[in-house]
């Protein structure tokens, strides 16, 4: 028992919960390609690791951030480059390759009796190759995010507050001894934190707000709003009322009254 245990050890692995779903559906979509494959007994090396390097300015039309981020129809969302796309990234092209041949692998084969689940394979690749999109389009709008965060936080002045905002996933109270009774049909309980940034001294302090609620509420724009207000009256008390504050937030609704 002792040389097993010594061979083979024991690892701790986490659950990994709330995680973007354009990161979720990216890697959903590989291990669909991958038992597709499998399905069809195709041994081919398709997973690869897809190392994407953006840069603002770069000759690689996929990599270029200002090329990629620019709508080709509406020229007042377009920027435009001073230089030319005349190279190409190998990882990238390798990538539409593999989703391409397999996409052919699947319409090409043929199953006596078999149209339903080549049908079934045929949309999952589909779906596969237009997830795998996602998440490169995805990977290139936090780039430009958190370029234009580090830029806020480089030009923030001293009498401004940059607050970020989010509701956090539902926070689910556990027992360390909970039988069925208290398990079965439990609600999360709703939170919301705020992070509140500001520059003294040429250096970046923070604070954070956690709001948790007792019982179920409504995620909309009049509880948000109270939240951000309940923020900025703390800071005030402590900091001074002389201050201005900086939003930024996710696209959800409740920050824009849309919901």
């Amino acid at each position: 028992m002792y040389r097993i245990l010594t061979q083979c050890g024991a690892q701790v692995r986490t659950s990994l919960e709330g995680i973007d779903y354009f990161v979720a559906e990216g890697g959903r979509a590989i291990r669909t390609i991958i038992d597709i494959l499998n399905e069809l007994d195709q041994t081919r090396d398709e997973e690869r690791l897809m190392l994407v390097h953006i840069a603002a300015n770069s000759e690689e039309g996929d990599h270029c951030l200002m090329y990629a981020l620019s709508d080709s129809i509406h020229p007042q969302f377009a920027h435009p480059c001073q230089h030319q796309h005349n190279s190409v990234c190998v990882s990238c092209e390798q990538l539409k390759d593999a989703t391409f041949s397999i996409q052919k692998l699947v319409e090409c084969t043929n199953i006596v009796g078999e149209n339903e689940k080549l049908n079934d394979m045929s949309f999952k690749i589909k779906q596969s190759i237009q997830s795998i999109n996602n998440l490169k389009r995805h990977i290139v709008r936090c780039k430009n995010q958190d370029k234009a965060k580090s830029k806020l936080f480089e030009t923030i002045c001293q009498d401004e507050v940059f607050l970020v905002s989010d509701w956090s996933m539902k926070y689910l109270p556990r027992k360390y001894r909970e039988d069925q009774s208290d398990w079965f049909a439990k609600r999360g309980l709703p939170w919301h934190i705020t992070m509140a940034f500001r520059k003294s001294d040429e250096v970046i302090e923070s604070l954070g707000f956690v709001h948790i609620f007792q019982i179920q509420i409504a995620q909309d724009s009049l509880t948000t709003a109270a939240i951000i207000i309940d923020v900025i009256n703390c800071i005030q008390t402590m900091k001074g009322s002389d201050l201005s504050f900086h939003l930024w937030s996710d696209n959800a609704g409740c920050y824009k009254s849309s919901e």
